[in-house]
């Protein structure tokens, strides 16, 4: 006998339903009234789940902080490998530049998700130091896996590689954490991915525009 089925789901896919929803709803509270005045019930009711349903899905509010941050963080992921680069001259250069320009969108163009990123997780460090290595502390990793091979190529060793990739990301969280706080005297966006991508070629050694060996 199959599975029984509400509104045509199975229990698991409703269970992921109630998920996304809470997940959802989260963001739009902690990105927008923050997380320190958003409660459970809160959370529950604007997702239009019983908050039975929520402790099935999550410990605490502060579960549900975590696994926003880390599904931003998988999005921004995406964003930065889905980037498709022409060959030809300066391809190192260009490539790291449209990297850095899709990672930097998708962390600030949704006013939400730079609040929950750069606001509620960075405040939360302080009394949850975990929440630096579940989702800010992904970034240095995946950047030594993309500029490993580059990086190998110069002879820096992994240790060296390590504390490159923390140095930059450390000041790319600074950068974008200032340009949050300060909208009224934020530059646009594409500055930001300016300093950054300066901040990259020196940190990571990146060739400059015409000085490509790739090209």
């Amino acid at each position: 006998m199959g599975e029984r089925l509400i509104r045509g789901l199975t229990l698991a896919e409703r269970r992921q339903e109630r998920r996304a929803a809470l997940l959802e709803s989260a963001l739009e509270l902690f990105g927008t009234q923050g997380y320190a005045t958003t409660t459970v019930e809160e959370i529950c009711r604007h997702a239009n789940v019983s908050t039975r349903n929520f402790y099935e899905e999550f410990d605490n509010r502060l579960a549900v902080l975590t696994a926003v941050g880390e599904r931003i963080a998988e999005q921004v992921l995406h964003a930065f490998v889905a980037v498709e680069v022409e060959p030809g001259p300066d391809l190192v250069a260009r490539r790291a530049r449209l990297r850095v320009s899709a990672l930097v969108h998708a962390l600030v163009d949704d006013p939400r998700v730079a609040r929950v990123m750069f606001v509620e997780n960075i405040a939360g460090w302080a009394q949850y130091p975990d929440l630096l290595d579940d989702i800010i502390g992904r970034f240095p990793r995946w950047l030594r896996d993309f500029w490993r091979e580059h990086l190998d190529e110069l002879g820096v060793p992994p240790a060296r590689q390590r504390a490159l990739a923390l140095g930059l990301v450390g000041a790319a969280v600074a950068l974008l954490a200032d340009w949050v706080r300060h909208p009224g005297h934020a530059p646009p966006a594409d500055e930001i991915v300016d300093h950054i991508v300066e901040l990259a070629t020196v940190i990571l050694r990146l060739p400059r525009v015409g000085d490509d060996p790739d090209g």
